[in-house]
């Protein structure tokens, strides 16, 4: 959903320009709603896409990330009576799993396998699982040699265990880095100073609506609303972050009108 407020409107009771206010749905899962939206919707100079954090954070950097997924088959057995018979995939798996480096490779670089199915019941040896995971990076000569790693694990299991293997590998967005000195991020870092802030600037290691808004030519930063311990037991929303977050955004549009007037 797009909202456009022009700075003419009636209604529109602060000195502000044109403003393009995007709600996306499923960024979560995959970044799928502002990845659908139609490219000639998106009319906008630059933008900022609202995420977990500290309000005084500018994120200007994102890394891209590649989907792993795999499927390992070996052969079902009796466990009780045959076992010996067959190839547990989940074995096989786990041998590949276990010889990966996961969680932070370098400073630039993320791993992890997150998802892992398969078996029936516990008197028969698993004939599939599948597993899912990903690999992130600002570098891509990084990603590629940590999603080839990955690949290479998989595949020494399987071969060792005579199991058979099926790989997929998928982009789910690209990379951006927007310079400290770009006018966009300068135009926040004073935003914040007036609210007496002292603006941080650094890269983040997660994923956002931002790299899809950067892919498509439209400068986008991203900014903390006072979310924190993202996708852990403890994540909580600040709300005192989250109101200093709407001072900041309106300080960043009348500043920005401003200095266009």
């Amino acid at each position: 959903l797009s909202i456009l407020i022009r700075g003419d409107n009636d209604h529109c009771r602060l000195l502000c320009g044109d403003l393009l206010i995007v709600l996306t749905v499923r960024e979560e899962t995959g970044l799928h709603g502002a990845r659908a939206m139609d490219k000639r919707m998106l009319k906008a100079d630059f933008g900022f896409a609202l995420d977990g954090g500290s309000v005084d954070v500018i994120l200007n950097a994102a890394p891209t990330q590649v989907n792993l997924q795999a499927e390992i088959v070996g052969r079902a057995a009796h466990a009780g009576t045959h076992p010996e018979d067959g190839i547990n995939a989940i074995k096989v798996a786990s041998e590949a799993i276990a010889g990966m480096k996961l969680g932070r490779i370098d400073h630039e670089t993320t791993a992890n396998i997150g998802i892992i199915k398969g078996g029936i019941a516990t008197n028969i040896v698993p004939e599939k699982v599948k597993i899912k995971g990903e690999a992130r990076s600002h570098d891509r000569k990084k990603l590629k040699n940590q999603i080839v790693h990955m690949q290479t694990m998989l595949k020494k299991a399987c071969a060792k265990n005579k199991a058979k293997l099926y790989i997929e590998i998928k982009e789910a967005y690209s990379s951006f880095r927007i310079s400290k000195n770009d006018k966009v991020l300068q135009l926040v870092s004073a935003s914040l100073k007036k609210l007496k802030l002292r603006p941080e600037v650094k890269p983040s290691g997660g994923g956002s609506d931002a790299n899809i808004f950067n892919a498509r030519g439209i400068k986008t930063l991203i900014l903390g609303v006072g979310g924190h311990n993202l996708h852990s037991p403890k994540e909580h929303l600040n709300i005192k972050e989250m109101e200093l977050a709407l001072k900041l955004l309106m300080e960043v549009i009348t500043e920005n009108a401003r200095r266009n007037d």
